[in-house]
């Protein structure tokens, strides 16, 4: 029998081929999954901290490993072997998540025929989703690859990765994830550091979110309620200020903007942070340092965010954690 919790210590390190960096900030489709409990679970509707995390396929310890069409190995593909281990992983801290409020879902193109065997086996203590009609995959085009599948679902495989939910919302994305026996314990990790940022007494009615229209008298109110230093009486000016920025991250609070920041990213290397405003009736709740943390998220591990500051936000800059920059 094959011992599928065990992983070799020369598996292949998948790449990070940038197949999942549309996905951060990305609304939930409105689509439903079926669990492996029976229970229907609608993606839109998780408003609540989740963490979805995602496998190719797991596999049954007394059935042969699977070959490609070349005779390749499975764990000779990158990215491929250790969906045992990770969901396991889960399994282990699902206790820790709990106490986090976070929900856990594992989810695969695999039937929730397969997958409901394989939580019985492993007795896993949270439901897997299956994506096997591929309705997700295609809704949100995931990073996929193509392995022949002899049942229990489609050749076409999701890419290891992890969510985390919000709001109908994907606030964080980890991807490519390796080793994948370390990704629950990454992603706890993660999570005791930032959830507070997205989650807490002064975020019960909040939503932090990428934004790409926003009214210029809506902005003119909160920097002039900021008190920062922007003509916030010139209507034109402000339309023409964020028509030319390529990235806005905004908080509201039942719907009313409380903080925004303005920003110019190069999609690869670079993000610059033009404006961070935040109304002076909610300043000193973290939402100027949340602000900081979704561009930083959206932006990826890549890129650098550049903070231009005057000498009075140079303070505030390093007590949230960024490092200034000598000019010269």
């Amino acid at each position: 029998m094959r011992d599928l919790t065990t992983l070799p210590a020369d598996l292949p390190v998948p790449d990070d081929d940038g197949a999942a960096d549309h996905l951060t900030a990305a609304l939930l489709p409105e689509l439903t999954l079926t669990a492996t409990t029976g229970a229907p679970v609608a993606l839109a509707d998780l408003h609540q901290p989740t963490v979805l995390f995602f496998y190719p396929r797991t596999g049954v310890p007394d059935q042969p490993p699977l070959l490609g069409p070349a005779g390749q190995r499975w764990e000779s593909i990158a990215g491929a072997r250790g969906c045992t281990p990770q969901s396991c992983g889960y399994r282990d801290l699902s206790s820790e998540f709990a106490t986090l409020g976070v929900t856990i879902y594992g989810v695969s193109t695999q039937t929730t025929e397969f997958q409901r065997a394989f939580v019985q086996r492993n007795q896993v203590p949270f439901a897997l989703l299956s994506d096997a009609d591929l309705a997700l995959t295609q809704a949100l085009r995931l990073p996929t690859f193509q392995f022949p599948v002899a049942h229990g679902g489609p050749d076409r495989l999701i890419k290891r990765m992890s969510w985390l939910v919000y709001r109908g919302r994907i606030a964080k994305v980890w991807y490519p994830v390796f080793p994948p026996q370390q990704n629950a314990e990454q992603v706890l990790g993660w999570l005791r550091e930032h959830l507070p940022l997205y989650v807490g007494l002064d975020w019960q009615d909040m939503v932090i979110a990428r934004e790409t229209r926003l009214a210029s008298a809506e902005i003119a109110q909160l920097f002039a309620s900021s008190g920062i230093r922007r003509p916030h009486q010139d209507p034109a000016r402000l339309a023409t200020m964020f028509a030319h920025a390529n990235l806005v991250v905004t908080v509201r609070r039942n719907g009313a903007l409380v903080g925004l920041t303005r920003c110019f990213c190069d999609g690869a290397w670079t993000c610059y942070v033009a404006d961070l405003a935040v109304h002076a009736d909610h300043q000193r709740a973290g939402i100027g340092k949340a602000l900081l943390q979704a561009v930083s998220t959206i932006a990826g591990p890549r890129c650098s965010v550049v903070l231009s500051a005057g000498v009075g936000a140079e303070g505030y800059y390093a007590k949230v954690g960024f490092a200034p920059i000598p000019s010269g």
